[in-house]
């Protein structure tokens, strides 16, 4: 009930003034007080207010409640209303009928454009002016001497009165609401502001920039006219665009995907060229939450704020230990890094990295696309995080829709696309990868696509490439044997495994024909599921150890290295299966 704000400001000014209001407001607060902070005033208390309908608690025995919102509304709106009361009554009565307008047009505005894509929305409640006379009706109702409320919440509400201006000013509303705007004025308003919202980010998302141009001209003259010479109106409008943006990640939450309506964000950070920028500038001057509408991605926070936030530094299966950083490159070849909502620069970075002293770290450099994975400034951030002797990475990418969710139905705010797992002992790696040309999801991450890259000791770069093929996707989180000598990498889900010694990666006529398949074929009349395989020491050998499964039953192998011998070492039911299809 957001209508009822407006008019309690406007009411205040209308009271008789005690002994002790009784001096003439200072000339200078007046000349301070300009009608853009007027009317932020008036939309504090507005918001403030509750719904006449908090009265239902009384008839469910509820009256703690009421007392305790009706004393948190008075704690907030009565400095508000004492400063309003020091102001020319004409200036607060504008800014009440003004508010009274935003708040009827933003209410049928948000359900009028979301109609246009199917939405069936009821018609929003009575509003302003309105509203405010059915909760001072019910206050001043339960105000009266046989209403049968308790002491403590008479007291509150006789406080809430007197925070309000007192009985003289709530019955003053009706004397406000005649000069409210009419329903036609508000509807024609309304529709004009929708109008020229759609029109101007269908202006800003055009990818040809010199339409983009001649159709923001057109709309700054449409601009004037709305405008009509009236500070007041742009006041009006720019309060209105905050409705708007609500309404449109309401609809790229639930039944559209950007582009559609408009790109997420509206201008993409691509087409954001120097005349782009300078032929909005004044419409952002005018109308300042133009600027968040079409600069700003909209996120899970700005559509749910109880949505949980993005965690960078979360684990994973392969990695335990995480060093979030969200990486964001400029035009110019360079970069800024952010750390937990706080912009950090190369020396904190190395700091807090050589602090860290963790073998098993892994960082996360978050980026807003695949290609920055291989540009120069994130492979200079890669060397540096080297230098500090963090060798593991995770590369994210946040996915083309801000509003990806993942397979529970969570929001996914990035994508681990590539994975990079250390030599425990040298600077030789491996790398997992996403599928490239599919888009950031939880069904494509590292680990997904066939491709996998191996640096060897002497620096050379090997490609190997599995048989996996998503849904079906065997990972391996510990490809290196704990001494060093081997490395073990996947086949695919229904075949197993490859076996290689590490020195064997430097031969130059090295080929993975004459690499170790390892795998349980022989016990089975046809191809199980392998799980993921584990590193074991027994009597003093390594030992590779995983599990087999097929129609609910489930077999459990050693694999001896150094004689190359599988042992089957037990069968388990359906019900004790440890092995699962991905």
């Amino acid at each position: 009930m957001k209508a009822l704000a407006t008019f309690l400001l406007a009411l205040t000014p209308l009271l008789p003034v005690t002994a002790a209001d009784s001096e003439p407001a200072c000339d200078v607060a007046n000349e301070a007080a300009t009608e853009e902070a007027v009317l932020a005033d008036v939309m504090t208390v507005y918001d403030a207010l509750p719904d006449y309908s908090i009265f239902f608690w009384l008839e469910q025995d509820e009256e703690q409640l009421i007392i305790k919102h009706f004393q948190e509304t008075c704690d907030k709106i009565r400095p508000i209303i004492a400063h309003l009361q020091q102001l020319p009554v004409e200036d607060v009565k504008a800014a009440c009928l003004l508010a009274d307008s935003i708040i009827y047009q933003r209410e049928w505005m948000y359900g009028v454009y979301l109609g246009e894509f199917g939405y069936e929305c009821e018609a929003p409640a009575d509003t302003g002016l309105r509203a405010v006379s059915n909760l001072f009706e019910k206050v001043l109702h339960y105000l009266q001497p046989n209403s049968g409320i308790s002491p403590a919440t008479r007291e509150t509400l006789e406080a809430f009165v007197a925070a309000c201006g007192g009985v003289q000013a709530m019955n003053a509303v009706a004397l406000w609401e005649a000069d409210a705007r009419s329903e036609q004025d508000n509807e024609r308003e309304y529709h004009a502001a929708l109008d020229f919202f759609k029109a101007f980010c269908a202006a800003v998302s055009t990818e040809n920039e010199e339409q983009c141009l001649l159709q923001l001209a057109t709309l700054s003259k449409q601009l004037q006219q709305l405008r009509g010479g009236q500070n007041a109106e742009l006041l009006r409008l720019n309060y209105l665009v905050p409705t708007f943006r609500s309404a449109l990640i309401e609809l790229w939450t639930d039944v559209c995907q950007p582009p559609k309506p408009y790109p997420n964000p509206v201008l993409p950070l691509s087409w954001r060229t120097e005349a782009r920028m300078r032929a909005l500038q004044p419409f952002f001057e005018q109308l300042p939450n133009l600027r968040t509408l079409v600069l700003d991605r909209a996120t899970w926070q700005d559509a749910e704020p109880s949505a949980a936030a993005p965690d960078y530094f979360a684990s994973g299966d392969i990695a335990d230990e995480v060093y979030g950083l969200e990486v964001f490159l400029n035009t110019q070849g360079g970069f800024r890094m952010v750390r937990d909502g706080q912009e950090i620069d190369i020396e904190d970075l190395r700091i807090e990295l050589k602090e860290a002293d963790d073998v098993d770290l892994f960082v996360r450099l978050v980026l807003e696309q695949y290609a920055d994975i291989h540009s120069e400034s994130v492979q200079k951030l890669v060397q540096l995080c080297e230098s500090c002797g963090v060798n593991n990475f995770l590369f994210a990418v946040r996915p083309v829709d801000s509003f990806a969710i993942t397979s529970s139905g969570a929001p996914c705010y990035f994508v681990d696309m590539v994975c990079r797992i250390s030599h425990p002992y040298n600077e030789t790696w491996v790398e997992y990868y996403a599928q490239k040309e599919e888009p950031p999801s939880s069904t494509n991450t590292a680990g997904s696509a066939p491709l996998i890259k191996i640096r060897t000791p002497q620096g050379n770069i090997l490609e190997y490439r599995s048989q996996n093929c998503y849904p079906s996707v065997l990972r391996i989180t510990e490809p290196w044997s704990p001494c060093g000598e081997y490395l073990l990498l996947p086949v695919s889900l229904h075949s197993g495994y490859l076996l290689v010694r590490v020195v064997d990666l430097c031969s130059p006529d090295f080929d993975w024909s004459k690499a170790t398949p390892v795998h349980a074929l022989s016990e089975w009349q046809s191809a199980p599921i392998y799980s993921e395989p584990s590193w074991e020491m027994f009597d003093e050998e390594l030992q590779i150890h995983f599990s087999t499964g097929m129609s609910g039953e489930a077999k459990y192998h050693r694999y001896n290295i150094e004689t190359g011998e599988l042992t089957t070492e037990g069968i388990s039911s359906s019900s004790e299966t440890e092995v699962q299809p991905e």
